[in-house]
């Protein structure tokens, strides 16, 4: 399953919706964990990141995508929030 096919099923207003959140979520991850790096070094167990990674997941909960939209969707938010 890619975006676009995501996109099409579901129409753009819920597609951007959904988007719109997971890159919210990301960053605001990103931001926590940036915020407790010491000296620049970030330090993290398997189970914090494991965390995150459902925190990301569990955006999608109030959506009716399936397990292979989600992991489309939160590719491209991926895509959107990486350099």
């Amino acid at each position: 399953m890619d975006f676009t096919s995501v996109a099409r099923k579901y129409g753009e207003e819920t597609t951007k919706i959904a988007l719109t959140r997971l890159i919210s979520r990301i960053r605001g991850i990103i931001r926590l964990r940036v915020a407790s790096a010491v000296d620049g070094v970030l330090v993290m167990t398997p189970d914090e990141l494991h965390a995150d990674a459902l925190h990301v997941s569990r955006t999608l909960d109030d959506f009716p995508f399936t397990t292979d939209e989600k992991c489309a969707l939160i590719d491209k938010a991926w895509e959107i929030v990486g350099p």
